[in-house]
């Protein structure tokens, strides 16, 4: 009677600590984890690791719930950020259908874009590219389809530079066999979040960070005035869909967003200093679609890869006040370059047929 009295206790004061916004987390523990929510008991018997509840609790495997696994405070089981999805059906299933296929023992399809802007004093670049390949089976591995894509975002400030993000995602699909993908976040080099799967999924994280910061001295009506600027924003990405046994559909889109701001300071007596302004040092997303669908001998494929991009917009100027004048210093100043480019976007059916010259023909 007291261990139950005190886990109700513990509930209650685990979900006013949660507040209102986030009481919805919660679930229901007992044999059914698609109770509506929001509800308050604890699971009957507490969980003990961060992936899995004792009971009521686990990965659910119905397309479009919530993986009730992960282990909240007081053995509370809440939902991940995760869900299950039923796989999108993709240009790839249809294509086939509609046109007739070309034959070889493989197909492959890339694109790529980099760009730099301004120099190591105020500068961004960036890079992009996505992937699909497919592979004819042989006598002893299956037909094989593999995709790719990747973002990766740079700016200098004061003659450094850093690579603010890198998101990178992959599939590799054996027909009939096995499907895996992987994905990763890099923030400033360091691997911020990365997780591998084996089925559709839908996942969208952001994250905010100072990315790094500089300083800068610089002599205004004879009085040296250090800039100290500091580059900061989000980085991130959303994902509807991945592999399946048969190919698979997913939608990637990583993005970075950076802004530059500074402050100065003058180490004299009656002297002021100051930095105004903001630049948008990089804004940039890539949505890549990569679709594969293999039936029949056949593979239908899609490959679609934008970038969307904003860099150096806007200006930083530094001014000094003292008795007897004022001045200022502009850093940076320029309207910046927006532009949408489509990368690749191609589609197409193949019929997938091991090579004569290695001696066997293709299973299908």
């Amino acid at each position: 009677m007291l261990r139950t009295a005190v886990l109700s206790l513990m509930s209650a004061l685990f979900v006013l600590t949660l507040g209102a916004n986030n009481a919805s987390a919660l679930i229901n523990c007992g044999a059914d984890c698609d109770y509506p929510e929001p509800v308050l008991p604890l699971c009957t018997s507490t969980c003990t690791t961060s992936t899995s509840c004792t009971k009521g609790c686990g990965q659910s495997t119905s397309p479009g719930e919530y993986e009730y696994s992960t282990c909240g405070a007081f053995g509370v089981c809440a939902k991940t950020t995760t869900t299950t999805t039923t796989p999108p059906a993709g240009t790839s299933q249809t294509i086939c259908s509609t046109q007739t296929p070309t034959s070889a023992s493989s197909i492959s399809k890339s694109a790529s874009k980099a760009e730099s802007f301004g120099s190591s004093f105020v500068g961004a670049s960036y890079s992009v590219s996505a992937s699909l390949t497919g592979t004819a089976a042989t006598s002893t591995t299956p037909t094989t389809i593999k995709t790719a894509a990747n973002l990766a975002a740079n700016a200098s400030l004061f003659w450094k530079t850093f690579q603010l993000a890198k998101g990178d995602f992959q599939t590799t699909v054996k027909t009939g066999v096995s499907a895996t993908g992987s994905l990763a976040l890099y923030i400033v080099g360091i691997v911020n979040y990365s997780t591998t799967f084996s089925q559709p999924l839908t996942l969208t994280k952001s994250f905010s960070k100072t990315f790094f910061s500089a300083q800068h001295t610089v002599s205004i009506l004879g009085f040296p005035i250090t800039v100290k600027g500091s580059v900061a924003g989000s980085a991130g990405f959303t994902l509807s869909g991945g592999p399946t046994l048969s190919g698979g559909t997913a939608s990637f889109t990583p993005f970075a967003k950076a802004y530059a701001t500074a402050s100065a300071s003058v180490g004299a007596l009656g002297v002021g200093a100051g930095v105004s302004g903001t630049i948008t040092m990089v804004e940039l997303n890539a949505p890549a679609v990569l679709d594969a669908y293999f039936a029949n001998g056949n593979l239908g494929w899609a490959i679609s890869l934008k970038a969307v991009l904003k860099t150096l917009a806007g200006s930083l100027k530094v001014f000094v006040e003292y008795i007897f004048d004022s001045s200022s210093w502009t850093i940076f100043s320029w309207s910046g370059y927006s532009k949408t480019y489509t990368i690749i976007d191609q589609k197409g059916c193949t019929k997938l047929i091991q090579s004569i010259l290695s001696g066997t023909l293709s299973k299908i």
